[in-house]
């Protein structure tokens, strides 16, 4: 079971559905079909997930030297980014579209610093970008603990 795109409460709520347990599995195993289908047409995921990914440099893009596109892996923050082996720090790149991000598709280097994309001996996997991807960040809090546990 992976990720769900919807609630059980949504679906049933906006099908007018009754609570059984028959009702239940026959709405979970929609819901997880139709987030699987989601993924399959599309090509991706929209839950965030923390890690590292890599791309080459200079790539197959036409792209200025500056600028990296992610293609369709959307970018919601950095935590490392690297090339060449070269760790560049976070106030020499610019993650883009800088006014309707998160997500970001594409990362420029701040072309009045001295850092730069580059590769070390080959062009694979010269750039290194760990991180948090996925179309958003939203959290919903699913409950509350009432009472701290213990053995009483």
């Amino acid at each position: 079971m992976g990720v769900w795109y919807a609630t059980r409460g949504d679906v049933k709520t906006a099908l007018d559905l009754k609570e059984t347990a028959r009702s239940n599995a026959q709405v979970d195993r929609a819901i997880e079909a139709a987030s699987r289908s989601v993924e399959g047409l599309t090509h991706r995921v929209f839950y965030p997930v923390t890690e590292t990914r890599y791309f080459d440099w200079p790539n197959q893009q036409y792209a200025r030297s500056w600028r990296l596109w992610l293609a369709h892996d959307e970018l919601i923050s950095v935590t490392t980014l690297s090339s060449g082996g070269t760790t560049i720090p976070s106030t020499d790149y610019f993650l883009e579209p800088a006014n309707e991000g998160p997500p970001y598709d594409s990362i420029e280097t701040d072309l009045d610093s001295t850092s730069s994309f580059s590769s070390s001996g080959t062009h694979q996997r010269a750039i290194t970008i760990a991180g948090l991807w996925g179309w958003s960040d939203d959290n919903t809090t699913v409950g509350v603990t009432v009472e701290a546990l213990d053995a009483s």
